[in-house]
């Protein structure tokens, strides 16, 4: 995943335009993400609560459909009812807020 970062032309650090943040994920490890919060926050079903974290952890729809048992309309349905909840009108932006969060530890 790339993002754009901010050009920040001031400061200690400062970003030069242009400047992008890479994510690199190995699809074979699951990344557990806060996605409890965002389910709190937006009111989401526990359904809607699997398939986001499914989603956010990088598995494609179609897979997501399949290992949920339901069919691929119903998971672009609940995918899309999960986006406007959140307030997220792309999949993409779903993802960052998703991201954006701080990282739940359990150690």
């Amino acid at each position: 995943m790339i993002w754009p970062l901010p050009f920040l032309g001031s400061g200690t650090a400062p970003l030069a335009r242009g400047t992008a943040l890479l994510m690199i994920l190995d699809p074979d490890r699951t990344q557990r993400t806060p996605v409890g919060w965002l389910a709190r926050q937006y009111g989401l079903s526990p359904a809607e609560q699997r398939l986001t974290e499914a989603i956010v952890n990088g598995v494609p729809l179609t897979a997501a459909a399949e290992q949920f048992g339901i069919r691929l309309s119903t998971a672009r349905q609940r995918l899309k009812d999960i986006q406007a909840k959140a307030q997220c009108p792309r999949q993409s932006d779903l993802i960052r807020l998703a991201f954006s969060l701080p990282e739940v530890r359990n150690d």
